[in-house]
Formats: structure tokens, sequence, C-alpha cells
């Protein structure tokens, strides 16, 4: 018995019991008395259109959020990058060439540099000239040096116009 239920419900849905003002019940029949169909007919074509509804705006709000986390780490790249394009022409040589003293101090020294010390005398990542490829590898250059990070080491190379 309670198989052929179970096929019932799977068939032919499921009874709810909906409490309606009078007004509204009678507004429902006349609807579903023009269509010629009965007043629970009626009813669930009505939900079922309003649950469709619902699943659209879901759906519709869904990618507007996913569009807005998106735009939202598109904007948060944009402003990290132009950061440093908002202070003046000034500041943006006087960091260069800060970055170029300082790579130019290391590969005088031939020392081994890695990106912390750099940091600590001054250097700036974000601001550099134009990129290098040589023997296959990248190199950010200042003005005329190069440098290439190598995991926590970086190579300095000079580099001719």
């Amino acid at each position: 018995m309670q198989e052929q239920t179970k096929e019932a419900a799977e068939l032919y849905g499921l009874p709810i019991t909906l409490r309606v003002p009078a007004e509204l019940k009678r507004k429902l029949s006349d609807e579903a008395a023009a269509l010629g169909v009965s007043l629970a007919q009626h009813g669930a074509g009505i939900l079922a259109g309003a649950h469709q509804a619902s699943e659209s705006v879901s759906t519709q709000l869904d990618l507007a959020l996913r569009e807005n986390r998106a735009l939202g780490q598109r904007l948060a790249v944009l402003e990290k990058q132009s950061a440093w394009q908002e202070g003046d022409a000034g500041s943006v040589l006087d960091t260069l060439r800060r970055n170029f003293a300082v790579l130019a101090e290391a590969h005088e020294k031939r020392e081994a540099v890695t990106q912390d010390a750099l940091r600590a005398r001054g250097f700036d990542f974000n601001f550099n000239t134009n990129i290098a490829f040589l023997d296959g590898a990248q190199y950010f250059c200042v003005f005329g040096l190069g440098y290439r990070l190598e995991g926590k080491k970086m190579t300095i190379r000079e580099f001719k116009s």
C-alpha cells in the first residue's frame, strides 16, 4: 500500500492545503472556470509557474553575484596596479632612480642578492621600465639593469640599448 502511495506521489504530486482569502479564492475560481480547469489544477499551475520564476530569478541572482565577485577582484587588481600611477611623475621617476641605484650597487659588488635585501635597501618591485628576455629568461628592467627572480635569490644583468 505504501509503495502505491509513493508511486502516486511521484506521478501526481503530493496534496497540499492552502488558506487563501475569500476574495482571492473567488478570483482564482473565476480564472479556473475561464480556463476550463479545476481550482486545484489552476492553483497547482500558479504554484509551478511561481516556482519556475523563482528558480529563474535565483539563477540570475547567482550569475549577477558571480559577475560582481569577478568585477570586484578585477577592480582590486586595477587599484593595486594604479596605486603607484596616482603619484606625480616626479615621485615615479624618483622611485625608478632609487631602484636603479640599488640594483647598480648590488651589481657592482657582484653579491648574491635576495628580494628581502633589495627591499630593505628601498627597492620597490612595482616600478620597472621594461621587460627583457634573454636565454629564455624574463628580466624586469630598470633603465639599463635587469633582474630575474630565481626562487629567493636574484640575478642582475646589464642590458645595453
